[in-house]
């Protein structure tokens, strides 16, 4: 795919497919059409009419931040979901099939994070301030 020029981006479409947890496929196409995106971070506006630029360190987030921002919100709801469900299946085998599950998607949740990395490897986390990885 070709390469194309970008904005500074006020939410980019890769922070959109962060934000909604696309697969690896779509995250693979934007990134290789428009990697800086991964560098770019999100832009909301700013509560603070100190602020001159419109924008606060606060409001800024990268892809790699909303995607795991994202992911942490989405698999606390999963597991209230299948906490209320019920099953006609034995305890361990449900219990052994939901390891399963989640095994399967902690990969496909790293397989993801580690595309976007590999397009920002020096972005500090926004909860503990220090380098990814």
């Amino acid at each position: 795919p070709a390469k194309v020029s970008g904005s500074g981006g006020v939410n980019l479409p890769l922070h959109i497919a962060a934000e909604y947890q696309c697969n690896f496929r779509i995250f693979e196409k934007l990134l290789q059409t428009y990697g800086e995106a991964a560098v770019r971070p999100r832009t909301r506006p700013s509560k603070h009419k100190s602020d001159q630029q419109g924008t606060s360190e606060d409001s800024l987030y990268y892809a790699l931040d909303i995607f795991e921002e994202s992911w942490v919100a989405r698999s606390s709801n999963e597991g209230k979901r299948s906490s209320l469900g019920t099953s006609d299946e034995p305890d361990n085998t449900n219990k052994a099939k939901e390891a399963a599950k989640e095994e399967v998607n902690q990969a496909d949740f790293k397989l993801r994070a580690d595309l976007i990395f590999a397009y920002h490897p020096l972005l500090k986390s926004r909860t503990t301030g220090k380098y990814y990885r």
